[in-house]
């Protein structure tokens, strides 16, 4: 698991399970703000197409304008960056799953965060979990709790149609959308369907998503690469065509997102 003290007043621990789970399930997480902080903690959610669960087991949460009291949500598929504004003594839990499992999961998409209520018949067991994580302390056991339920939950979801699934892998290595559809084996008609039943959001969308989630991985991984070179790497015509995805998508140009992973870099060290 890797922990991670982001400032002095959050703790985060976050696994990315391996093996079977690894097919459904991006991460499980537990973060959790000091009482002493002043002010809210804030942290940008990057855009990845993904879906989760989040439990707010103590204080309260911000995301984007949405208030998120006590109780667990599910989380939309994620097309643009937002903020996540903690409050000072926050405990919360949740799970991010990958893309388009979450309607495999729920058997529906969700445009803002929903309390589990809005799907009564997984509400009983997701408030097993929620009353399971809200007697633990600390973020292994949470981490634990999550992973557990996951096991014994994963058993009775079906995986997605082939051609979305293939559609999905051939979108990440960026060829054109006609040859998506070609390779997945999809009339684009039907591969149009599907993203908007599975994602809520076109191909074309989704390959944005994808596309500015890797110049970020890339940028992360070659702090001393030129933009331009990154630009090209990641997919995108120049570097232009980059800074304006990234600003819409990410909500942050790549220049200040490599500013800020090198401040990030020397404090680490």
């Amino acid at each position: 698991m890797e922990v991670s003290e982001l400032n002095s007043a959050l703790s985060f621990q976050i696994y990315h399970p391996k093996g079977a789970l690894a097919r459904w399930v991006q991460a499980i997480w537990s973060a959790r703000v000091a009482k002493p902080c002043e002010n809210y903690v804030k942290k940008l959610l990057y855009s990845d197409a993904c879906s989760g669960l989040i439990f707010v087991l103590q204080g309260e949460v911000i995301i984007g304008e949405n208030h998120l009291t006590q109780g667990g949500y599910f989380l939309p598929n994620s097309q643009q960056a937002q903020t996540i504004s903690m409050l000072p003594g926050a405990q919360l839990a949740g799970l991010r799953l990958h893309p388009a499992v979450g309607f495999s999961f729920w058997q529906k998409n969700f445009s803002i965060p929903t309390p589990l209520e809005g799907l009564p018949d997984q509400l009983p067991r997701l408030k097993q979990l929620q009353s399971q994580l809200q007697l633990h302390s600390g973020h292994y056991a949470k981490i634990r709790a999550v992973f557990l339920y996951l096991q014994r939950y994963v058993q009775e979801v079906s995986g997605l149609p082939e051609g979305l699934s293939m559609a999905l892998s051939q979108i990440k290595q960026d060829t054109s959308l006609q040859h998506v559809s070609i390779k997945a084996n999809v009339g684009q008609r039907q591969l149009e369907r599907q993203f908007k039943r599975w994602l809520s959001m076109t191909p074309k969308q989704c390959q944005r998503v994808f596309r500015v989630a890797g110049a970020i991985r890339n940028i992360q991984n070659n702090l001393n690469e030129s933009l331009a070179n990154i630009a090209i790497d990641s997919g995108f015509s120049d570097q232009a065509h980059m800074t304006r995805e990234f600003k819409q998508i990410a909500s942050i140009s790549p220049q200040s997102y490599r500013l800020q992973q090198i401040k990030k870099q020397q404090i680490d060290c």
